[in-house]
């Protein structure tokens, strides 16, 4: 029996799991949380960290000489693309080159490459046996307070500060929660602060060249509760010819000719449709692989599981069937230990999903990674969607555990 292999296991690969089942093969997931929802639905799990290139090479050449054969290896909307790339390469699979994986993922590289102007930036190695560069850094390459600084390599708005005061010693500081949140040693981005008409997610699946638009959302975001914190997204978006070239260019320059291309944009009221970061893999928080196909009908995850296997991109798969809005929406709760949930949501009206992170506390609300509920409606209108999504959070609350004694 043939594996496609999954890396990752949360609760959004689970569509992609049950689609590889769905078509006849045995589905290996890789997750470095044993206990994780897609361990569940998996004919073979071993865990391992998703971000263990190493590790999962050394499990592919195990399984090889197993005698097991892998057919395809995939992601859903895992920030992992590196990963699947480099088994891919190891066992002469479909994917993105490794290199051209990491380019993208990595937020220095890819504007380097771009040869990108805005927003004006400059990447620096932070040693803590050193001081970092002075602040005036941002002056010396055009741009100065409010400022950005972020890891390079890292997702879900982790590490992220913006510094809007001169304060040499708060730079530091956050300096160094930038580079403890890196996944790669010590790199770091200081960037200009842009001024954001509105922001967008966009996936591409990439086929001989050409970026072909599969799925994207706008962006809203809590922006008094903490930089790039994400209320939620509102799918589908539509998008103009100049955000469509932009993708193309992006594509292009990277050396993205194969696979999934998710790419997200900021527009500026001074530059324009800016780039701000992309990677070889679907966008996450559950918008490929569930709000796309109840707003819009279209099967992205089929249309990328297809092009893992060798086969040619169905572009009849990305062709939208129906037009309905779907709000995917995450609520604000306090932090502190809970002993489980209180979900009232079934039967009403438009609610399609609620996912919880179970767990035995709600961290604070310092990164989008931390957030515990995703709740998804869908509506004929934009605003029914918004409004049946943000209603619905007042029914679906955390225990306490005062509460239960």
């Amino acid at each position: 029996m043939r594996y496609i292999w999954v890396v990752a296991g949360s609760q959004i690969q689970v569509p992609l799991i049950q689609e590889v089942r769905r078509r006849g093969y045995r589905a290996l997931v890789t997750d470095g949380k044993a206990e994780c929802i897609g361990r569940l639905y998996a004919d073979r799990f071993e865990a391992v960290d998703t971000y263990d290139v190493v590790g999962h090479v050394e499990l592919a050449r195990q399984i090889r000489g197993e005698g097991e054969q892998i057919t395809a290896i995939l992601t859903a909307g895992a920030d992992v693309g590196p990963t699947v790339s480099a088994v891919a390469e190891e066992l002469g699979l479909p994917a993105a080159p490794y290199d051209v994986a990491v380019r993208c993922r990595d937020k220095t590289q890819m504007r380097v490459t771009l040869k990108a102007k805005h927003p004006m930036s400059v990447s620096c190695f932070y040693n803590p046996m050193y001081k970092m560069p002075s602040i005036s850094i941002a002056w010396d390459h055009g741009f100065g307070i409010p400022l950005v600084v972020k890891p390079a390599d890292n997702c879900g708005t982790r590490g992220i500060t913006v510094l809007r005061g001169y304060d040499e010693e708060s730079f530091q500081q956050i300096c160094a929660k930038a580079a403890a949140a890196n996944k790669i040693a010590g790199r770091i981005l200081i960037e200009e602060l842009l001024h954001p008409v509105y922001e967008v997610a966009t996936d591409s699946l990439v086929w001989e060249g050409k970026a072909h638009f599969a799925n994207g959302v706008y962006r809203f975001f809590r922006r008094r509760l903490g930089f790039g914190l994400e209320a939620g997204h509102l799918n589908p978006l539509t998008p103009d010819d100049d955000l469509l070239a932009k993708i193309q260019d992006a594509a292009t320059k990277l050396g993205v000719t194969w696979g999934p291309f998710k790419a997200d944009f900021i527009k500026d009221r001074r530059y324009g449709w800016v780039l701000v970061e992309c990677a070889t893999r679907l966008s996450g928080a559950f918008d490929s692989s569930h709000a796309a196909p109840l707003a819009t009908g279209r099967d992205v995850l089929g249309a990328m599981l297809d092009m893992a296997l060798g086969l040619p991109l169905d572009k009849a798969k990305l062709e939208p069937k129906w037009q309905k809005w779907c709000f995917t929406y995450a609520p604000i709760y306090a932090p502190g230990p809970i002993c489980g949930w209180k979900d009232k949501s079934d039967g009403l009206p438009g609610i399609k999903n609620v996912f919880i992170r179970l767990s035995e506390e709600i961290p604070a609300m310092i990164d989008c990674a931390a957030r515990p509920v995703f709740i998804q409606a869908v509506g004929d209108t934009w605003w029914q969607a918004m409004a049946r999504a943000t209603r619905v959070a007042r029914v679906v609350q955390p225990r306490r555990i005062l509460d239960a004694a």
